[in-house]
């Protein structure tokens, strides 16, 4: 953590999450990455694939239909994905990422199987076994963003600061309207202290997506780390407007008050004792 001990807590990243399964399916029933549903014979499994969906409201009831599909077609590795990802969905990570150990290197040639776990990894703070499998995923799918930011936020833990901008330049180069991967950007560039290309970064973010929290929180912390207290405290405040359950903007909030000028409204210790106390009420008792 950079900046001192006046950050409180660390930067949100944004790592990129597979797209809704929902999308898999339709591509198997129109014409599926490789595999095509109007090829198997099985009429059951056809109507089968056709009815199983992507359901927002049960992710259980979702688990059981893709696991039932991948014992009718057990070597289909986008149903393979979906049930990964339905696992994730279900708050089992671990079932996630055993039932990929099989599936990744059954199915080599497959990007989102591979970026799939990587990310995973990823996620339990495990890089150095990520960033193979990112890099397979890149090598199979060179022009995908979320493998390029997720790679960048693995090369960021790795310690390797050059080689995670390059890899989020490369994502924003790709999909610029998508505020994570700026958002990921200004993350490394701040840690290397490049604090005025970091606001930039986040700034570019906002541009894209005014409502994006970590962003605003993000933002909140360079300018802290700049001197720009005043600032920091308005960008942590829109942060917590978007995103009330973002407890790192409230608690840096509260500290930036502190460093703020004599002169700004919010700077009056009766003010901050009255932050501190709603904060409090908010947040401690959850």
């Amino acid at each position: 953590q950079d900046g001192g001990e006046e950050i409180v807590g660390e930067d949100d990243a944004d790592p990129a999450e597979q797209a809704p399964t929902g999308e898999l399916n339709h591509q198997l029933r129109r014409s599926g990455d490789e595999h095509h549903a109007d090829q198997h014979q099985d009429a059951e499994l056809k109507l089968f694939l056709m009815r199983v969906e992507w359901d927002l409201a049960d992710f259980s009831r979702d688990l059981a239909e893709f696991a039932a599909a991948s014992r009718l077609e057990p070597g289909n590795p986008d149903i393979a994905l979906n049930l990964v990802l339905a696992h994730e969905a279900c708050g089992d990570p671990h079932a996630a990422l055993r039932l990929l150990q099989t599936a990744v290197p059954a199915h080599p040639g497959h990007a989102r199987l591979h970026g799939t776990a990587g990310r995973l990894l990823w996620q339990q703070r495990r890089p150095a076994e990520a960033r193979p499998l990112f890099e397979r995923a890149l090598q199979l799918k060179a022009d995908d963003a979320g493998h390029w930011t997720n790679y960048g936020l693995t090369l960021h833990d790795l310690g390797e600061a050059d080689a995670a901008i390059a890899a989020f330049q490369r994502a924003i180069a790709l999909q610029p309207q998508e505020p994570g991967h700026w958002c990921n950007l200004g993350i490394t560039l701040k840690a290397v202290g490049r604090i005025g290309d970091a606001i930039d970064a986040y700034r570019q973010a906002l541009g894209q997506r005014p409502d994006h929290a970590n962003s605003w929180s993000n933002l909140g912390m360079a300018l802290e780390a700049a001197g720009r207290a005043d600032e920091a405290v308005a960008a942590y405040a829109r942060a917590e407007e978007f995103n009330p359950a973002l407890d790192r903007a409230a608690s840096n909030r509260l500290f930036a008050l502190n460093y703020l000028p004599e002169q700004h409204p919010e700077a009056a210790p009766a003010r901050i004792a009255a932050a501190h106390r709603q904060w409090a009420a908010q947040h401690v008792a959850r």
